[in-house]
Order: structure tokens, then C-alpha cells, then sequence
């Protein structure tokens, strides 16, 4: 095998080690990967919310109303406690996460572009 090629394969392997250890910010970003329960009341309007969180950075959102059912789709990153958004249509949002369990936390909004939401506590499980 030529030094060229040992080099190589050598890189296509750091790349392997380095990349995912530094998009999992210390395991936490992987502590959020899965789905997600939230049954709340906003503006007055019963809610059931499943989240799913993706390790590929994506997420997906199913709101359900008595009225209606809503999907949104986006990306998403977690630093220091707060998960940042980006959904379809380029709206983005930012809330904090305290941890309640492994499968428990309360999420708080701190801003998604609507006032009335800002401050707004949801409690998610893990399904």
C-alpha cells in the first residue's frame, strides 16, 4: 500500500472519529434524538404535540387540534442547555431545556417570533 493511500485512509477515518464527536456536544445532542409527547393548552386551545428530533439534525412536528392537524419540518442544533430551530418557510426559534429524567423535560420558549408563546413551558416524555 502506498504512502499516499495509508495517508488517506488514515484522514477517511479521523473524519470518521472526529466529525460525529464533535456534532454530539458531549452526548447531549443524542440525549434529544427520538420522539416526543406533549398534550397542552395554548392560547386557549387544546394541543397534542409529537416531535421527533433526528440525529441527522431534522426534525418533524405533528400538531393536533379538535380542529385540525399540522405538520412542520426542520433542522435543529443544542448548545448549552438551549435547542435552536430552523423550520420550513426559514421561521426560526429558540427554547431552553431543563431535564427532568431521561425521558422527561421541560421545554421553555424563549423566542419563536410570537410574542403570546414567549416564556410558554411545555412538558415533553419520551414515546
Amino acid at each position: 500500500m502506498s504512502y499516499q493511500t495509508r495517508l488517506s485512509l488514515c484522514l477517511v477515518l479521523l473524519l470518521a472519529v472526529v466529525v460525529p464527536a464533535c456534532r454530539l456536544n458531549n452526548g447531549a445532542d443524542s440525549k434529544l434524538v427520538g420522539t416526543w409527547k406533549a398534550k397542552v393548552v395554548e392560547l386557549g386551545i387544546p394541543t397534542e404535540i409529537i416531535w421527533h428530533i433526528k440525529p441527522d439534525g431534522t426534525t418533524g412536528y405533528v400538531f393536533t387540534t379538535p380542529l385540525e392537524t399540522t405538520t412542520m419540518e426542520g433542522t435543529w442544533t443544542y448548545s448549552d442547555g438551549t435547542i435552536y430551530e430552523t423550520v420550513s418557510g426559514g421561521a426560526s426559534a429558540s427554547s431552553s431545556i431543563r431535564w427532568v429524567d431521561q425521558d422527561n423535560f421541560i421545554l421553555t420558549i424563549k423566542d419563536n417570533g410570537v410574542p403570546a408563546y414567549r416564556g410558554l413551558k411545555r412538558s415533553y416524555r419520551r414515546l
